[in-house]
């Protein structure tokens, strides 16, 4: 079963260019686990639990958009879903992890993926206030500490 994922939230800084994203982006979703890893009712499940997110959204009440966001995603994740993430924790103030989701989206969306600019944009606004580094081990797999 496929979820669409069809309602978007309004809550978001500029609720109608939000509303517009996350339309486009109900309508390119597809959910990313192949079915035989889903158990049955998971879908549905997580279905529920995004439009409980989008709600949330609407109430700006984005922690408890947050909790259903992720229960959606443990169920049958999804890329509309990573980017909702993303901007409830935008929305919170909280670039970290914000950075971290959009670039998620933004690494599984798919040729053509409309909301994917969106994603860069918030990548490039973010990264001034996020610490990014690579850390390379010799040899590799050892542990560090900081």
């Amino acid at each position: 079963m496929r979820s669409t994922h069809s309602r978007a939230p309004t809550g978001w800084r500029s609720p109608l260019r939000a509303l517009q994203v996350l339309v486009v982006a109900a309508l390119l979703a597809t959910t990313v686990v192949p079915a035989a890893r889903a158990a049955p009712g998971d879908v549905d499940r997580a279905e529920i639990a995004f439009q409980l997110g989008n709600d949330a959204v609407v109430r700006k009440d984005f922690r408890t958009a947050l909790l259903h966001y992720f229960e959606s995603n443990s169920l049958a994740p999804n890329r509309v879903v990573l980017f909702n993430i993303a901007r409830c924790y935008d929305q919170l103030d909280q670039p970290v992890e914000a950075y971290r989701y959009y670039l998620e989206h933004l690494t599984l969306a798919a040729p053509g993926d409309r909301i994917a600019e969106q994603s860069r944009n918030a990548l490039e606004r973010l990264a001034p206030k996020v610490a990014l580094f690579e850390v390379t081990s010799d040899p590799p797999g050892a542990t560090i500490y900081v």
